[in-house]
């Protein structure tokens, strides 16, 4: 996977960005009993609005998505988001 990270402080930022990419394959070849794909991207964007103001109003948005493809078992259901 890739990470872009601009966040001013990770565990509460007040501005910045964070953008991921990541991509798993599952394959008989490497061990596994299942053959599936799957890519997920998401960006979050952090923006301090009237700092001046409210010292901790933040603007917080994320969108994100997920492509599954293949024969995906039934545990990992659960990582498919919507």
């Amino acid at each position: 996977g890739l990470v872009y990270d601009s966040r001013d402080f990770e565990p509460d930022p007040s501005r910045g960005i964070f953008a991921e990419i990541t991509h798993e394959r599952s394959h008989r070849a490497v061990g596994s009993n299942f053959e599936f794909n799957r890519t997920y991207a998401s960006v979050r964007y952090f923006y301090q609005i009237f700092p001046s103001v409210f010292k901790k109003l933040v603007f917080a948005s994320r969108v994100a998505f997920v492509h599954n493809a293949g024969n995906l078992p039934f545990f990992e259901y659960r990582n498919m988001w919507s």
